[in-house]
Parts: C-alpha cells; structure tokens; sequence
C-alpha cells in the first residue's frame, strides 16, 4: 500500500511545493503495521503583498491518495480521500507578549478558531473576573450594562462570531471603540470608587463587534479588578498570534467557567407520603460541551445535610443515582428531566436549597 498526500494549490503558483526528502510512503501491509505513519511535506512561497493581500495569503488543499497493489493476481487500486483546505499567511503582527513574533504560519481555513477560557485552571485564575464577565455578557445580555431593550451579544459558540480588527490597520475604528467604552464606563459607573480598577468591555474593542462598530449598544461594561483586565488583554493579543487570528478572521469565545444549570428546594425529611422523595423533580441537561463533572452546593438552609438524587421512573421503581452527596460533592455527569432529591439525612428538620453546576 502507498500512501501519497496529494497537493493542489489554489491561488499562487507557489503555493504547494513538495519537499524531495519526503516522498509518498509504499510498505507492505505487515511494514504498515509495524510502522504505521509516515510523514510528506509541503511548502508555500510567499506571495509579495499587496493592498489586496496585505497578509500575503496563499490557500492549498491537500487529500491522501492511497494505492493497493497486488502483484501476483495483478490488482492496482487508488483511493481519494477527504480533501482539507490550508491557508498559508506571512501576517506581520502576530506577537504574543513579552516577546514572541510569529512571522509565518499555516491553519485549516474552514474551521471556525475558538478563544478557550478555561478560568477553573490555576494558571489562569487571573483571567476569572474577565471571564466571568465575558461569559455573563453572552448568557444573560438583557442583565448587562448599557441597559437595552432586546439586547443580543455575539461570540458564544454556536452562535454568531466575532470578527477580528487588526487596530493598526483600522485605528479610526479601534479608537471610536476604546472612546465609546470609555464614556459608557464614565456614565454608568462615575458614582463609584474605582481604585485599582479597570472597565473591561465585551465584545472586544480589537473587533468589529465592539461598543461602536457594532452598530448598536449590543456590548457589555463591567468594572473588574486591573490586574484581570491586564491579564485579559494579554492573554487575548497572544491568542491571536497562536491561532494566527488574522484582520478579518471569524472566531468564537467560550469561558470554561462553572455553570448553574439547576436549582431545587428540599424538605429536610421525605414529603408526607413518600419514603424517600424530599423535592419536587427538577432536570439536569444543556451541559456545556467543556465540563467534566456536576458539583452539588448547599446554598440555604442546614450546610451539612446529606442527601441522595433519585430518578422518578413512571410504572417502575425509581433508582437511585447518586449516593451520600453532601456541599461541594462532584459527580459523574447524568441527565434527565426527572431527577429529585432524596433521603436526606442531619438537617434538623430545615429544608435547604441545593444548586448544580457543570463544571470544567
């Protein structure tokens, strides 16, 4: 079988050269066992840059093409596979602080880049208040500053994009945003102290969605502490670079922040009938596609309750789902519109409220 990476370029001649040292791969089935990659290469030539191609775009698209021969009963066969789109780009300005520059690089165009936030990690615990805002701003836009009536925030995931806007490049633009995030924060936020802070604004002024390119007050300001605010801008330029988000390019925002995704009142003992069922049912579902686990909190009544979490199963006998859970236990994720809480045990009698989070 041999195993040849097909290139085709798409706009420059330059665009798919094919390194000799690495030429297509033909083993036996037995080799390809024993080693089962192999490696092609291929390089663009950068085209000079233009007004119309200041990034000096190149595109090629590239598809294995593999081959089954068979000698003694005379069998040749070719297989295409799926073909993938390369963008090529020698863009300038990818800098990631304090002092990487990435001149040259090379993604799959037809993915759309997401801005991860995972702000549950310790080494980005700097990011929280930033990304808490971001991630507000997306799941609750009428709730945010400057009020508006049917107010829509772009850049969740699943939703509408973001559109990078390279400020060198479009600094009338960039400053209208920074000016207009800059009033809004004066007007909403004048009556109180700010030491050591900083308003942060969602979307970012470094895109075409920001407070005033956006057409609308379809943005988010929020005071939060300098140093996330600082952490946030950088993080974001070195995002840019490493994604090689260039002037134009499409993304996505998650924050992988916990997220609330049920709230349920309980009795501190079974309900009067019922031998095990202290609450009414209540459904876990819509869980984020970054979390792991649910944690399981005792935000009002007895902290040290105990409990369990049925299943109320119509004509057949409700199973139990999660044992002893107490405040702060995490468990496997599990769904369902008919969960409730159950057995609960050292509450004194008090009932207690019991919030679940999706978390990271």
């Amino acid at each position: 079988m041999k195993i040849d990476m097909v290139c085709e370029s798409k706009v420059n001649a330059g665009d798919c050269k094919e390194d000799p040292d690495f030429p297509p791969t033909e083993r036996t089935i037995a080799q390809w066992k024993n080693t089962n990659f192999s490696t092609e290469i291929f390089t663009s030539e950068a085209p000079p840059p233009t007004d119309a191609n200041p990034d000096q775009l190149g595109y090629m698209e590239f598809w294995p093409k593999l081959t089954l021969t068979h000698a003694p009963r005379k069998f040749k066969k070719s297989i295409d596979g799926i073909k993938q789109t390369v963008r090529y780009d020698s863009a300038k300005y990818m800098f990631a602080f304090p002092n990487q520059y990435f001149w040259q690089g090379a993604v799959f165009s037809k993915a759309t880049p997401i801005f991860n936030v995972p702000v549950t990690k310790p080494e980005f615990s700097m990011l929280a208040e930033a990304g808490q805002h971001w991630k507000f701003a997306m799941d609750h836009p009428d709730q945010t500053k400057p009020q508006m009536a049917g107010k829509k925030i772009p850049g969740a995931v699943g939703d509408s994009t973001l559109t990078r806007m390279y400020p060198k490049r479009h600094q009338d633009e960039y400053n209208r945003n920074r000016n207009k995030t800059r009033r809004t924060c004066d007007r909403e936020f004048g009556d109180e102290d700010r030491t050591g802070k900083q308003c942060d604004e969602y979307p970012f002024a470094s895109t075409w969605e920001g407070s005033a390119t956006n057409g609308s007050d379809n943005f988010s300001v929020r005071m939060i502490s300098s140093e996330s605010n600082g952490a946030a801008g950088t993080w974001l330029g070195a995002w840019y670079a490493y994604d090689r988000i260039l002037d134009g390019d499409t993304f996505n925002v998650q924050v992988e922040a916990p997220e609330k995704i049920a709230t349920i009142r309980s009795e501190g003992q079974p309900q009067d009938g019922q031998d095990n069922r202290s609450s009414d049912n209540f459904t876990i579902g819509n869980i984020p596609s970054y979390a792991t686990k649910l944690q399981w909190k005792i935000v009002d009544g007895p902290t040290n309750a105990k409990f369990d979490v049925m299943k109320d199963i119509s004509f057949g006998i409700d199973e139990t789902i999660f044992n002893d859970l107490t405040d702060g236990s995490e468990t496997e994720i599990k769904t369902s519109e008919d969960f409730y809480i159950a057995r609960p045990e050292d509450t004194d009698g008090e009932s207690f409220t019991v919030e679940v989070y999706a978390i990271p």
